[in-house]
């Protein structure tokens, strides 16, 4: 339950947290524009994460255009001068036209006379149109082997990023340092569209507009309360490209950006590069940002709403801004209420079954800050002002009670072993460094903060904890309801369609000549790089040297899941809501606390997994409690009640989410009865379970061969003769249906699942066509088409719906190779658009999935892309032995990168013809959808396949 309410909430607010890693060293230098520069040399990871970052964002906005540095950013991939355009000089003048006229419309307030702009403002689109190159810039990303090109926007900071290979550093570098040189906001029509589907998104999901409404009663006169992000919709509908332009002027300056680079580099050889093309941007001056004071809660000040699927509260007390003296006292407190290992006084009031869910996390901001509990009721019985009262006398407990020493202690060290451990990645890493730029504090600052917080005291907690956490604070309270959701309506221009998606700019011609630097692949040796040893008694280690600090990660996966007994799905639930026999949940976690250690237990179809990580000095300790809770787990009939509830709670959600029911759709048209939501027990099984079917489940469970995972600093003899030891007494059971795979339905013809939801702004649509047995050369010529068809910003399903028609915000394809050799591949697509425009959507999907257009001139950026990508889909050492594990169980018996290098080496487009023509393009297809049918033309809906309308009790438990 708080994990579900802690991924919903960071879909709608963006925080980083600091890391740290022993050999962390990170340089950093301003050039002679201001331009800060941030270089991380890291060798154990196999590619560059490169990114720049700007001090902007929404509450940089104006106040009367909101979302603009959002619209900017969209804008921001659409090329320059030189990039993106075969004639500048000619489609600058149509540009400058049609910058006028969004000026002008954006003051008209006469909807006819609003009807006629737009359409000069189409007409005039389309001419601009035949000067564009669409996603030129997207497409030099992919030949040098970019993966996870992407942006952000949130309040204080704006990021531009994306991995690469290591010899691709001076493309990279050119690329990036052009790109925000004389932007040029071409192809506006098609983002604005997209832009209004993204907003009907989030606002399809009942916790955006909930948490939006919390804001604004939190920040009456600051922007992070007066306007979001994504825009008010009536900004969103009248976008001034001037106050874009003038964004980018003020703030997109050297002297208030950031370059960051982490990963493996050479930083000597990087940085005469970054001088040399970095050093062109121009400086500029950056204005205040103005000063809006909060008034201090005068009480409790409340807001009720009717705006979820159940009930919802959420309090809010002003703390701190950044860098303030007492932020990371406020962090302690924080863990103090909420931690991961389920000890904090918050924690508590849900695993003890007294609220359904109950956490808090800190927001603090540049220039305000707070803390904020979130709790749900239980369904029956308990209103909202009494969940409330439980979560404040529980804050209060961090001041009038006192704090036992060894729990204090515990959770400061979990605090710096998670700090710790989110530096491993780079990506994260890139993101912490352009955080500590955004709130202008020096590196060797932040790497204090395990120092700081070792020197937090109980003294330090009382007082900060009284002086913020007062009964002055912000309750809403969300009952069950629905309110009206306020859609955008799209202006209805006819879709822009470039003539040059093939052509090239003299700045791509140019870019294409520079020479690559040459590239070792780097392969996985599955003797070498890991130790793989396999005992009689059933168990397989998996085990990888730790070169970073002294944190281990284990993983137990035994061979059986929920695709053997559904129930595993509530076991996993069970265990992580108990102790074990001898020492109840409460203490049981709190004692691995006190080594820093955090374990967590799930279910996956043909693997139940116990994930622990800790630090290496208590290994031992730190297992002994995990091993004895496993053999011996507490018999707490209590904890069943829980399982009830929350099996309720997530129907109801389920229910009521667009994005749930789409999904849900879904997999009863790929699985029928099998699918995830029917093939679970249902909330009468979970009701009927008894503590004695879990626990004998378990003990089951764990006498099934297990795979041992294991990433630490001890030596492979030294974890083999641990467990050895300790479970010497253990028999085997051999699962002979391991790996377990769900039979797919079989379509004879085309066929069309439709669930009728009044209350969708938006259609989810899917697509599905079931493929052939692929072979090792197949599954390599699969990520070929894929690169060709439908992932990335390049691909054809990506410019066809989104970047020329604007029909969604989210549009993809991908083709899915079998589990094993054994089993057939598959193609899923997806388009969520506006319900009115369901069947144009269809008719462009099913059109590209068919009549497949031939684009045979973009191979050589296909191969390009895949041969440079090959290192930089290493894996990382976090992730070796489970890559590892996951190629053995396809059939592999080396690294298939080796094999595919060869593949793509050799590739030609007629390879991705034939594999379309073979797996896709004559075989019956099938649609699921979730809208408004009162929006949808059936007739038109017909010609597709036959129609079979559900019910949501169809496709849900």
């Amino acid at each position: 339950m708080k994990k579900f309410f802690i991924f919903c909430l960071s879909l709608v607010f963006a925080s980083f947290s600091y890391a740290q890693t022993k050999d962390l060293v990170v340089k950093s230098y301003k050039l002679k524009n201001g331009l800060s520069v941030y270089l991380n040399e890291d060798h154990s990871v196999p590619n560059v994460l490169g990114a720049v970052i700007i001090k902007t964002g929404g509450k940089y906005d104006p106040a009367d255009h909101t979302g603009t540095s959002h619209y900017l950013e969209h804008m921001m991939f659409k090329g320059t001068d030189k990039l993106g355009t075969i004639d500048f000089e000619k489609e600058n003048k149509i540009l400058a036209k049609i910058s006028e006229l969004y000026e002008v419309l954006a003051k008209t307030s006469n909807e006819d006379e609003r009807k006629e702009i737009q359409k000069e403002i189409n007409k005039l689109s389309l001419e601009a149109g035949k000067y564009a190159i669409p996603n030129e810039l997207d497409r030099l990303l992919d030949q040098i082997g970019s993966s996870m090109v992407n942006a952000f926007t949130s309040d204080e900071i704006v990021a531009y990023f994306n991995m690469f290979p290591n010899n691709q550093m001076e493309k990279w570098i050119i690329l990036y340092s052009h790109r925000f040189q004389n932007p040029v906001f071409r192809l506006f029509q098609s983002e604005l569209e997209t832009v209004f589907e993204e907003k009907n998104m989030y606002d399809d999901e009942f916790i955006t507009p909930l948490f939006e409404k919390f804001y604004s009663n939190l920040y009456k006169k600051h922007p992070y309360g007066t306007q979001t992000v994504i825009g008010k919709a009536e900004h969103i509908k009248n976008p001034s490209l001037s106050n874009m332009r003038k964004m980018f002027d003020t703030y997109y300056v050297a002297n208030n950006m950031a370059l960051v680079l982490t990963g493996n580099f050479d930083m000597d050889r990087t940085i005469p590069l970054i001088e040399k093309y970095f050093g062109e941007w121009k400086e500029g001056k950056v204005p205040e940002f103005p000063e809006y004071k909060e008034e201090p809660f005068n009480g409790i000040e409340r807001v009720n709403v009717r705006m979820s699927p159940i009930k919802i509260g959420a309090l809010a007390f002003r703390t701190v801004p950044t860098n303030h003296k007492d932020e990371v006292i406020l962090n302690v407190c924080s863990a103090l209420l909420s931690n991961s290992s389920q000890t904090g006084y918050l924690d508590k009031l849900s695993t003890s079954g007294k609220l359904m869910a109950s956490f808090n996390f800190d927001d603090i901001k540049n220039d305000h800050g707070a803390m904020i509990c979130v709790f749900v009721p239980k369904i029956i019985g308990q209103s909202l002002k009494k969940a409330e009262k439980l979560i404040f006398t529980e804050i209060q407990k961090l001041y009038t009670e006192e704090i036992d020493d060894k729990f204090f202690e515990a959770i400061k060290l979990n605090l710096v072993k998670e700090f710790q451990q989110d530096l491993e990645d780079p990506t994260d890493r890139a993101f912490m460094i352009g955080q500590a730029f955004v709130i202008d504090k020096p590196w060797e600052e932040v790497l204090k903060l395990p120092e700081e917080i070792m020197a937090v005291t109980k003294e330090d907690i009382k007082r900060v904890a009284s002086q913020y956490f007062s009964e002055n604070y912000l309750a809403l309270h969300s009952k069950m309801g629905f309110p009206k959701k306020q859609k955008l309506e799209k202006p209805g221009f006819d879709p822009i369609i470039p003539e040059n998606t093939e052509a090239k700019s003299q700045f791509a011609k140019e870019f294409e000549e520079i020479k690559d630097e040459k590239s070792i692949p780097e392969f996985i040796n599955f003797e070498k790089d890991l130790t793989i040893k396999s005992h009689d008694n059933g168990f397989t280690y998996f085990h990888v040297e730790n070169k970073i600090n002294d944190i281990f990660n284990i993983k137990l996966k035994f061979k059986v899941g929920n695709l053997t007994d559904a129930r595993y799905e509530q076991l996993a639930e069970y265990l992580s809501l108990v102790g074990s026999k001898d020492m109840p949940f409460d203490d049981f976690n709190k004692a691995l606390q006190e080594y820093g250690c955090t374990f967590d237990v799930e279910a996956s179809n043909n693997f139940f997994i116990i994930s622990v990580d800790g630090f290496d000095k208590y290994f031992k300790e730190s297992m002994n409690l995990i091993m004895s809770f496993i053999q011996n787990p507490d018999d707490d009939k209590s904890k069943l009640k829980q399982l009830r509830q929350n099996a309720m709670f997530t129907r109801k959600y389920e229910a009521s989410s667009p994005d749930e029911l789409g999904d849900a759709l879904y997999n009863f048209g790929v699985y029928g009865i099998n699918s995830p939501y029917l093939r679970r027990l249902t909330t009468k099984q979970v009701s009927s379970l008894t503590t004695e079917d879990l626990l004998s489940l378990l003990q089951e469970c764990i006498t099934y061969e297990c795979n041992i995972h294991y990433s630490g600093t001890l030596k492979p003899d030294e974890l083999i003769n641990y467990f050895e030891s300790t479970l010497k007494e253990r028999k085997t059971k051999t699962n002979d249906k391991f790996p377990k795979v769900l039979p797919r339905q079989d379509y004879k013809e085309n066929t069309i699942l439709f669930l009728n939801d009044k209350k969708s702004l938006q259609s989810k649509i899917y697509f599905y066509i079931d493929g052939n047995k692929n072979d090792m050369k197949e599954r390599a010529i699969a990520s070929a088409f894929n690169q060709y068809f439908g992932t990335g910003m390049s691909a054809l399903v990506f410019q066809e719906i989104r970047e020329f028609r604007s029909m969604a915000y989210s549009a993809y394809a991908v083709y899915r190779s079998g589990e094993t050799l054994k089993e057939k591949g598959y193609l899923k697509a997806f388009v969520g658009t506006q319900a009115d425009k369901t069947i144009d959507a269809i008719y462009i999907m099913d059109s590209l999935i068919h009549k497949m257009p031939v684009k045979d001139g973009r191979i050589d950026n296909i191969k390009s892309s895949l041969l440079q990508s090959i290192n930089s889909s290493k894996p990382s050492w976090r992730e070796l032995s489970e890559s590892v594990e996951s190629w053995l169980l396809q059939g592999y018996k080396e690294d298939p990168r080796i094999d595919r290098f060869k593949i793509f080496n050799s590739l030609d487009f007629k390879n991705i013809l034939i594999f379309h023509e073979t797996n896709i393009q004559k075989r019956p297809m099938l649609i699921t959808i979730v809208g408004n049918k009162e929006k949808i033309d059936f007739q038109e809906l017909e010609k597709f396949g036959n129609i079979i309308e559900l019910d949501k009790k169809q496709i849900l438990n």
